[in-house]
């Protein structure tokens, strides 16, 4: 069986992520890892994650220290 990671890199997209995580989660696939990277929101984007992902070994959470753009 096929092992994947999935890299979300978000900035200030706090009203788009909770579709987006429940929407990985709901997937049957099961093999894959997920990477959220924080890239110095300034909304509540941070704290949606952290809420969304709540003790899912499936998902981590990475913050940059400096805002790098895409």
């Amino acid at each position: 069986m096929t092992f994947f990671n999935i890299v979300i890199p978000f900035y200030n997209t706090e009203k788009w992520l909770p579709r987006c995580l429940k929407t990985i989660k709901a997937q049957d696939y099961d093999n894959y890892r997920v990477v959220l990277v924080n890239d110095c929101s300034t909304d509540n984007s941070k704290s949606v994650v952290e809420k969304e992902i709540n003790k899912n070994d499936k998902f981590s959470l990475v913050s940059t220290p400096a805002n790098g753009g895409a």
